[in-house]
């Protein structure tokens, strides 16, 4: 079965970008999230301290709702069903 997904990993391939430089989570818990987007944020900061260029993709094939701000839907047992994309 072929979808969003593999087409984004595919089209990132033809634009060069290597298999490190780009995770894919499958069904990632809202803890996974909140690691993770804490984690680039970090990266960020400190290349863009060093003066270098740096791209940050965020592609979520999955369902959202939009209140007032914009949020991701997670497949969970936490509790935590929802996760801001906006802060």
């Amino acid at each position: 079965m072929y979808n969003d997904r593999d087409t984004v990993l595919d089209n990132l391939a033809k634009l060069n970008f290597s298999e490190d430089e780009i995770v894919v989570f499958e069904d990632p818990t809202y803890n996974e999230i909140n690691i993770f987007i804490r984690e680039v944020a970090l990266r960020t900061a400190k290349l863009t301290n060093e003066n270098k260029n740096i791209l940050v993709f965020f592609y979520y094939a999955g369902h959202g709702i939009q209140e007032n701000t914009t949020s991701i839907l997670l497949n969970e047992a936490e509790g935590k069903y929802t996760y801001n994309i906006e802060n």
